[in-house]
């Protein structure tokens, strides 16, 4: 599927760090030039997730001001923790959350490159 259809994916390497991901005619050209399982196992393949757009200013030292109105996508991940053995959990529960945001364009979304920002949500009752 990523072969046809290499802009639906990402390809991850099993590193820490960030930026080095992946994407669109990226992907093809990566599995083609992997051989072996091997190349392979070092990755992860997945499907992009498209989440929609919100229009919003990205203030960052530096910047224009006033910053100019953009589109923006979020990523809210939900951190947890589990305590266990093979037999009985003894704690299993949501232990607090990241809300990142970047411009809509940008494939990367790294804080701490400095391609994404913390963010704070911001929830209505519609």
């Amino acid at each position: 599927m990523a072969l046809a259809e290499a802009e639906r994916f990402v390809l991850k390497p099993q590193r820490e760090g960030g930026g080095n991901n992946l994407y669109g005619a990226e992907v093809r050209e990566a599995l083609l030039r992997m051989r072996h399982s091997r190349e392979r196992a070092a990755y992860i393949l997945m499907e992009r997730i498209l989440p929609p757009l919100v229009s919003g200013y990205v203030v960052r030292p530096g910047g224009p001001v006033p910053p100019p109105l953009s589109d923006l996508v979020s990523e809210l991940g939900i951190f947890g923790v589990i305590i266990g053995t093979k037999d009985k959990i003894y704690c299993n529960r949501q232990v607090g959350h990241m809300l990142r945001t970047k411009l809509a364009d940008a494939n990367e979304g790294g804080v701490a490159a400095g391609l994404g920002a913390l963010d704070s949500p911001y929830m209505l009752d519609l």
